[in-house]
Formats: structure tokens, sequence, C-alpha cells
């Protein structure tokens, strides 16, 4: 009963916000305080991909580590996997290369 709680009242903030859907939600319409004088929305603090980017081997600068310890084949960390190999290193993008969110829409 929670869950489904919340969800109804997520949704009634959105309606009230003129939202339709979730699907309609972008990272600069959900805010955060970062500090005690400072809100920032999603796009200024996290990191977007973009379709494919992991495929291409195109990695945003903070995913590079978690990526290169990740494997196929168990939810644990390479290095705990006894001696598994870790994925080939990836060329980070430089900065300037990235698209925030809000300049693609």
């Amino acid at each position: 009963r929670y869950h489904q709680g919340t969800i109804h009242s997520v949704l009634e903030l959105m309606a009230a916000c003129g939202f339709e859907a979730p699907e309609q939600l972008r990272p600069w319409n959900v805010q955060r305080r970062t500090a005690p004088n400072l809100v920032q929305h999603y796009g200024q603090i996290f990191e977007y991909l973009k379709p494919g980017d992991l495929l291409n081997g195109r990695v945003p600068g903070d995913w590079v580590d978690i990526w290169r310890h990740s494997t196929a084949k168990s939810f644990e960390p390479a290095q705990q996997l006894g001696g598994a190999s870790l994925p080939p290193p990836i060329t980070r993008r430089p900065a300037s290369a990235m698209t925030h969110p809000i300049e693609e829409g």
C-alpha cells in the first residue's frame, strides 16, 4: 500500500505541474539541494549516456572506472571474481565532446 500511495502521490504532483506521463520528465525538471545555499537540477548533477555510448566505447568521465571494473558474467566487481580480466581500457571523452541534456532538448 505504501508503494501504491507513493506512486499515486507522484502522479498527482506531476499532473499539477502539467505533465501527463513520467516519460515527459527531463533532468532539468527535477531539482535537488546539493549544499545549504545551492539547488541544482539533475542535468547539472549527473552525466547522462546517449543511446549506444557504452557499446561504442564512449563513456562519460564519472563512469570510466565503474565500466572498467564491470563484467557481464557477474554483478560482483571483476576484482572479486578470482582473476577475471578487466575490459580493455576506454578512452575518456574530453569534456568538450560531451553534450549537456539541456542543449539537446
